[in-house]
């Protein structure tokens, strides 16, 4: 059976959003489902935190302020050997922004506000698919 890419810690992620308060709530119920969660306010510091971390999940806001967009976090992590699950979320409502998101290699998109119980489920069932290559 295929399991995908080992990481790390399969239950980790980080969760990128110029709010604070956004990251803190997708945290706190996350690290509540079990996962070990790290944070970023902007795509300089996301790309670095999942350089480091190496997470098998990316939850990342496509609009990140001035401090950069979702899309050039997913630009960087499409580079990665072994690339993490990556969920797009946005509160901008727009006709093309799903599509836009899917197409630059995230694995799935959620409107905000968006239920964290519901993405853990999606989550445990990863480990059961094989991750999109952008090769």
């Amino acid at each position: 059976m295929f399991r995908g890419p080992q990481f790390p810690n399969p239950k980790s992620v980080v969760v990128i959003d110029d709010s604070a308060l956004c990251r803190r709530v997708a945290a706190t119920g996350l690290v509540r489902a079990g996962y070990k969660v790290s944070e970023a306010g902007t795509a300089e510091e996301a790309w670095l935190t999942i350089a480091r971390e190496l997470p098998a999940f990316v939850i990342c806001d496509l609009m990140l302020g001035d401090k950069g967009s979702g899309m050039d976090v997913m630009t960087s992590i499409a580079t990665m050997k072994n690339r993490p699950y990556c969920v797009a979320v946005t509160a901008m409502l727009n006709t093309t922004i799903e599509s836009e998101a899917l197409n630059a290699g995230f694995d799935i998109f959620f409107y905000k506000p968006y239920s964290i119980q519901f993405l853990v489920e999606i989550f445990a069932q990863t480990a059961f698919y094989p991750k999109r290559s952008l090769e």
